[in-house]
């Protein structure tokens, strides 16, 4: 969108009322969302709605939503990768996997206050969530894992449907 081009009628409209357009979507989301989830049985399934909500509803604009979304993936899969290798520790020895645990959350404390807070909070989240299952229970990592990337997905497709755009909001 070039700045000297003048917004049409539609994208008015669409910023004059863009908390209602935002509650319209992130409602739909939600809904369809939820009814995925139950036509596909999918474990976990909170996962996907909670990253769905979590991505969405604080942001509007599209250029917001898909940096979170990708810092929510990879924070994810970091933290389940590390759950993983924590659960498997864990059958050997749980001084060990408690030594594992401490370095990671050190990284995601150290990581935190840098430039990507977010994604080691996601970190910990899913590290706290996926050494919490029985000692050895791999599904729960990977099902986190997935949901959330699925979650983000959705979040980012239902986000493309009238996209807000901050350059044009602030015109």
């Amino acid at each position: 969108m070039r700045a000297d081009k003048s917004l049409s009628p539609f994208e008015i409209r669409l910023y004059r009322h863009y908390r209602i357009v935002h509650g319209i979507r992130i409602a739909l989301a939600f809904i369809l969302t939820f009814l995925l989830v139950r036509l596909f049985s999918i474990p976990e399934g909170t996962w996907p709605l909670i990253t769905l909500v979590v991505i969405m509803g604080p942001i509007s604009f599209w250029g917001n939503v898909v940096p979170r979304a990708f810092e929510r993936i990879g924070g994810t899969i970091l933290g389940a990768a590390l759950g993983l290798v924590a659960l498997r520790l864990e059958l050997f020895s749980l001084p060990l996997m408690l030594v594992w645990c401490a370095i990671a959350m050190f990284l995601c404390g150290w990581l935190a206050l840098g430039k990507k807070p977010y994604q080691a909070l996601l970190i910990g989240i899913t590290l706290a969530v996926v050494v919490g299952a029985p000692a050895g229970d791999m599904n729960t990592a990977l099902w986190r894992g997935g949901d959330v990337i699925l979650g983000s997905l959705l979040a980012m497709l239902f986000t493309g449907v009238w996209p807000q755009r901050a350059f044009l909001h602030w015109r």
